[in-house]
């Protein structure tokens, strides 16, 4: 049995190692671009949650899109904007016990990112995952995004919509 546990904890370890380590790549790649468009983080996210879900192979991850206008993100913007869409992804491959995973990014005079899933929900009041929902609240009044977070007892979506338009 100690055996077992002494996997375990080894396997445990060289999951957070990787995860630290993309999500370092993922920083230093948003850091070494001074303008990174819409489409730019779509795609980065994409590749993200494909290479995630690999662990998570009962999950079906959807993308839908509708980039009307390719709106150019800061490096804060881009940062913040992608720090939530992985917490958002982590959480339901961890805690929703989904069977898909629905991401949602619409842009025309307002960018709007939607993550929804099929899963158990969970009471944003009652809340026991630490601070996810605290960072995720933080950063985006930091990017300029509007939060909803929704969850009920068939699953959880959470939207980003900027405050403001993009100027023209």
């Amino acid at each position: 049995a100690s055996s077992l546990s002494s996997r375990q904890s080894v396997q445990s370890v060289s999951e957070n190692a990787n995860n630290i380590i993309t999500s370092l790549k993922e920083t230093i790649w948003i850091l070494d671009n001074d303008a990174i468009t819409i489409t730019d983080l779509v795609d980065r996210f994409k590749l993200y949650a494909n290479k995630t879900g690999r662990n998570f192979s009962d999950i079906q991850i959807r993308f839908k899109e509708t980039l009307i206008n390719n709106h150019v993100l800061s490096p804060s913007e881009s940062l913040n904007l992608f720090r939530i869409m992985q917490e958002v992804l982590q959480n339901a491959f961890k805690h929703a016990h989904a069977k898909t995973i629905t991401i949602f990014v619409r842009t025309d005079d307002t960018t709007y990112i939607s993550i929804k899933d099929d899963g158990v929900g969970f009471d944003a009041d009652n809340n026991t995952h630490g601070n996810g929902l605290l960072n995720i609240n933080h950063r985006a009044k930091e990017a300029g995004y509007n939060v909803a977070i929704i969850s009920t007892e068939n699953g959880t979506e959470i939207t980003l919509k900027k405050n403001k338009p993009f100027a023209v």
